[in-house]
């Protein structure tokens, strides 16, 4: 049984939080800013490490960040760089680093506004190659996803189509940095849901995977009934892929309860399957199936890079810290 520990990160405890950290590594890249900013607006009074705001660029395969110290002063930044190798050699050889050391520190990355590539790039880093002395996450719900305005159709539930995305980037394999596999025909499939259905369905049928879907749906999810629309907005591929008897589900705002899921999974299938995890639903659930592919190397993550709408989300809801230490590897 692995030390599992999720907690409501408020205005009570928020202060001896703030004291623990060290570093923390967070996105500006949502217009959402109350949203964004809420976990530094909350530990602003007590903590005394340095930020480092990072983001990537719309292709997902670069970055570039600033460092602030307690003071808002700014530290240094670094320009646009490549994502793959060069995220991981900032974090081993920065300067920055004499000073606060990895291996001394407690980090914590706030993945609420977070691109997705730079959270699995981060998992990768601090659980498998630059092993902090504890490392800790935070996400803030939001309150509501931008719908889109089209006219309501009785016949179908369109409207409940939520506008999220731009565009898809396209599917990757093997996400950079992860367990890179040569498909086979035992695959199975993996998907924890999302509000966009066209995602899971052109994945599916892509792959056409020879053993079928496991739908991962969250719940108890943000907000009561969002588990239903996830369902409902994917509900063609599931009926395509006889997977109905087959969903599962975790809690939407934690990593751990993926984890779990993905390993009940594992235990039962991976004699017989290549498993292949597309996490399409929310944040937390992308950094559990991240964790879990990365301590399962026979695990494929797979993933689609949607570029996400500017204003798809309004306000900010719970706030919570994951304790994620135990997930660390030698």
């Amino acid at each position: 049984m692995e030390y599992q520990e999720k907690f409501d990160l408020n205005s009570e405890n928020s202060i001896q939080f703030g004291q623990n950290i060290d570093i923390l590594i967070t996105s500006d890249t949502s217009s959402n800013i109350e949203r964004s900013q809420k976990v530094r607006n909350l530990i602003s009074n007590s903590f005394k490490g340095i930020t480092i705001i990072i983001d990537s660029n719309r292709q997902q395969d670069k970055f570039s960040l600033q460092v602030f110290d307690e003071n808002k002063e700014c530290l240094g930044n670094l320009p646009e760089s490549i994502i793959i190798p060069n995220l991981r050699q900032f974090f081993k050889r920065s300067l920055l680093f004499e000073t606060h050391k990895i291996h001394r520190s407690n980090i914590c990355i706030d993945i609420t506004s977070m691109p997705h590539i730079l959270i699995f790039s981060l998992a990768k880093i601090f659980i498998k190659e630059v092993r902090p002395r504890n490392l800790f996450a935070t996400y803030t719900e939001p309150k509501f996803y931008k719908r889109k305005v089209k006219e309501r159709l009785e016949t179908c539930i369109d409207d409940e189509d939520y506008d999220l995305y731009e565009e898809i980037l396209g599917l990757n394999y093997n996400v950079n940095g992860f367990s890179r596999r040569k498909r086979m025909d035992d695959d199975l499939l993996v998907a924890s849901l999302g509000f966009e259905r066209q995602r899971l369905l052109a994945l599916f049928d892509r792959i056409e995977p020879k053993g079928g879907l496991i739908p991962i749906v969250g719940f108890p999810s943000f907000k009561p009934g969002w588990n239903i629309t996830a369902i409902n907005m994917n509900y063609k591929v599931i009926e395509d892929a006889q997977a109905e008897g087959f969903i599962k589900s975790c809690e939407s705002s934690s990593p751990f309860g993926i984890y779990t899921r993905l390993k009940e999974i594992y235990t039962k299938k991976s004699d017989t399957y290549n498993i292949m995890v597309a996490p399409f639903g929310t944040r937390p659930n992308c950094l559990g199936a991240a964790i879990f592919t990365l301590r399962h190397k026979d695990c494929q993550l797979i993933y689609d890079f949607p570029i996400e709408k500017n204003f798809r989300s309004e306000g900010a809801d719970c706030t919570y810290f994951y304790i994620l230490s135990c997930f660390l590897l030698d």
